[in-house]
């Protein structure tokens, strides 16, 4: 069989790797030395459907990626899948952060940084910036205070080497976002991390305001902050969002028409799109998506004051609606960050239809995909119905609940009211309703951690990792390495004959396969 491929002409030969899965394509170029080359070539691996969630710079044109490096990435996430699909993942390490304070928000920026918002035993509130590039050298890269924060968006900017970060702050009748870059460029020999100053790029700041912020987020140089307006303690509130260009410092307010009695508000950006979801009625998840590129265009150049404007836009054309079937009252939900698919968003929702009231009768969630599939829709009076819907165990409560932003895979806490106990729950699901849904435990139950699950405070997960970062009331974080750490990038260039010491207390634990762990322990000298 190889011989009578040889015979073939290349061109025929590309055509042939350019259509198998890639499973049978890393076959392949294992063969012999000809399909090797031939196969490792950029446009090969540029043909190959991307199903899996791929370790790659976000926000990167995958046309952009070289052969070699999406090959290293499919390796790696296609041994992250066989790992992930498992009855039990198998924990390959977990290391040890003796972070400090209570660690109230956690956001992976990439796979290798880390964002924490932590509240001090004397209140004060820290932002601090983590590289995790290289396990057992996890270490603190810039911490600041900033009083008053009640959360923060992140993203990246300039292929990687800058962080954006946004923060919300908590104030009586004002709206306030600062908004600040800071570099994430490493020192290569890691002796001095903690001397990257944050620089302020912009800010928020609405004095007299009747509303309360309730979100941020961030996706270029856009800064969206929402703002709920509660008219009376009987009625949901009405939301307003002030959209900041980080760039000329304009500010504009828009005012969604949004429909009648919608609660649980949350929303989403993209390049020319915002995405806001919320519950109707307490019946059905609505989900609208609206074009933002007139907003955007308009802060561009037209105006230039640092306040918001007084003419409101008012979104009531969006561009798309979604709206679900009638879900149980009891129901809460929690939406992906979602992604461009055809230059147009999608996203997934998984919503948890709980037991807390009985203690004997099993829930339910559901998982919903947006837009709707065609065969997903329901007649006219009724709304798309979930794409996949798996069982919930009697008197069990998701508390935190993390997915993945292709919405393949996510991680939850789940808590029993009956026993009180605390278990890691994973959810492995395909967009599409012929997709298989694996619901299971995490991690094995006879794995003995170093600490209570019932402590966990926080949670963050990184899908194309398979990275899940615990943060702990008692002020540690523990990051979970369900991937191969051999096949892990390696961090920021360092001297090859001094030996970096962490600037920081860590403990690494390496897993054999019967669960059991060694310990090392490190500190700095």
């Amino acid at each position: 069989m190889i011989s009578f491929l040889l015979t073939l002409p290349e061109d025929v030969l590309l055509a042939i790797f350019a259509r198998v899965s890639v499973e049978d394509l890393l076959s392949l170029i294992q063969t012999c030395r000809v399909l090797h080359a031939l196969g490792s070539t950029d446009y090969v691996w540029h043909q190959i459907n991307v199903h899996l969630p791929l370790d790659v710079p976000s926000g990167k044109d995958i046309h952009l990626i070289s052969g070699p490096e999406l090959h290293r990435a499919w390796v790696r996430g296609l041994r992250l899948e066989r790992n992930w699909r498992r009855h039990a993942s198998r924990l390959r390490k977990m290391c040890h952060i003796m972070h400090g304070g209570i660690v109230v928000r956690i956001q992976f920026l990439g796979s290798q940084w880390l964002i924490t918002l932590s509240r001090a035993p004397t209140s004060v509130l820290c932002l601090s910036v983590w590289y995790i590039g290289v396990p057992d050298r996890e270490r603190r890269h810039l911490s600041m205070d900033v009083p008053s924060a009640t959360t923060f968006a992140a993203s990246m900017q300039n292929d990687g080497r800058d962080a954006i970060v946004a923060i919300l702050m908590d104030g009586i009748r004002t709206t306030k976002v600062r908004v600040y870059s800071i570099t994430l460029e490493s020192d290569a020999d890691g002796e001095h991390p903690m001397t990257h100053c944050p620089r302020l790029m912009s800010q928020i700041s609405q004095a007299k305001s009747e509303g309360t912020p309730s979100e941020v987020q961030i996706y270029g140089d856009i800064v969206v902050v929402a703002i709920a307006y509660f008219e009376n303690i009987f009625n949901p509130p009405t939301y307003r969002f002030i959209v900041l260009s980080i760039k000329t410092g304009s500010q504009v307010t828009i005012s969604p028409k949004l429909p009648e009695h919608f609660s649980h508000v949350h929303f989403r950006l993209f390049p020319r799109h915002m995405v806001i979801a919320g519950m109707k009625l307490h019946e059905r998840l609505v989900v609208r998506i609206y074009d933002l590129s007139p907003v955007i265009a308009r802060l561009s150049g037209l105006y230039q004051s640092s306040s918001p404007t007084n003419d409101l836009d008012t979104f009531n054309q969006y561009i798309a609606e979604y709206e679900t079937d009638d879900v149980p009252a009891d129901s809460d939900y929690t939406l992906s960050d979602g992604y461009l698919s055809h230059n147009f968003p999608r996203m997934t929702a998984l919503s948890f239809h709980g037991s807390a009231g009985s203690l004997h009768r099993p829930g339910t969630a559901s998982v919903f995909s947006f837009p709707s599939e065609k065969g997903a829709l329901c007649p006219r009076s009724h709304g798309a119905v979930p794409v996949h819907v798996f069982p919930t165990p009697a008197s069990a409560m998701s508390d935190i609940v993390c997915i993945g932003t292709t919405g393949r895979r996510a991680v939850w806490l789940e808590r029993r009211w009956d026993t009180d106990v605390f278990t890691l729950m994973k959810g492995t699901f395909s967009p599409e309703q012929k997709g298989s849904t694996i619901v299971e435990r995490l991690l094995p139950s006879h794995l003995v951690l170093p600490f209570e699950i019932f402590s966990c405070q926080s949670l963050a997960f990184e899908e194309s990792t398979g990275r899940v970062c615990l943060g702990l009331h008692t002020g540690e974080l523990y990051i979970l390495y369900l991937s191969s750490v051999r096949s892990i990038r390696s961090g920021p260039a360092r001297c090859a004959t001094t030996p970096v010491q962490p600037p920081f207390p860590y403990v690494s634990f390496n897993f054999d396969q019967q669960g059991s762990h060694r310990t090392k322990c490190c500190a700095k000298s």
